[in-house]
């Protein structure tokens, strides 16, 4: 299974990984040491999202040998389209969007393809779902995802996707109800501490600063 929205785990460090710098200057006094500590994690940040996108263009000609072989190759479909997410997150970090926005479609053409041999997975609906948010497309994020909660209204991670993409649209109204509706369900589970996480920050106004995250 793929890890369910790595990003949700680097919410803490996105002013320092990534820059988003809403909390860098709340932390550090000296603004010209916190301009210096901001672009040496830029800078590492970027450096290791290069590395990345290496090793994943790797496992793409992998995943693409094997479907050439077995073009109902289930799982490794599912993996090209994650591969293809992943790279282009980390293209997103490098600030090269155009390559970047290619990923995210080749990453849905293949979730699409996964989908129409295998409809019933929501992992991967999901995974669709949240593909089209890193792409800006929310409204059809949203349409992937509400398929979910619709059909399976106690999978978390759907309530807890909704939330986000809600956020990344400016709904913080309709993003905090999904989200608490994820925390009911399991406030222990780590889906529910994450959504817990992304709550409190819509409460406090920081989410507000974040955009759909170049990273899950």
């Amino acid at each position: 299974m793929r890890p369910h929205l790595k990003w949700l785990l680097l919410i803490p460090a996105f002013a320092a990984v990534i820059g988003l710098g809403y909390a860098i200057p709340k932390l550090v006094g000296d603004s010209s040491a916190s301009n210096d500590s901001s672009g040496s994690a830029s800078a590492q940040a970027s450096q290791i999202a290069t590395q990345q996108i290496k090793s994943d263009q790797q496992q793409v000609s992998a995943y693409q040998d094997l479907i050439a072989k077995n073009p109902k190759d289930l799982l490794s479909i599912r993996k090209l389209g994650d591969t293809y997410l992943d790279m282009g997150e980390a293209q997103s970090q490098t600030g090269d969007v155009n390559n970047a926005n290619w990923s995210y479609k080749k990453a849905i053409d293949q979730y699409r393809s996964y989908l129409a041999l295998n409809p019933s997975d929501f992992d991967v609906t999901l995974d669709l779902g949240y593909t089209y948010t890193e792409l800006g497309m929310d409204d059809v994020a949203l349409r992937e995802i509400q398929i979910v909660t619709a059909a399976a209204p106690t999978n978390q991670r759907a309530w807890l996707n909704q939330g986000y993409t809600y956020l990344t649209m400016g709904n913080a109204t309709e993003a905090k109800a999904a989200l608490q509706k994820a925390i009911d369900l399991d406030p222990k589970s780590q889906i529910g501490q994450q959504a817990q996480q992304l709550l409190d920050q819509a409460n406090s106004g920081a989410a507000q600063s974040i955009t759909v995250p170049s990273s899950p």
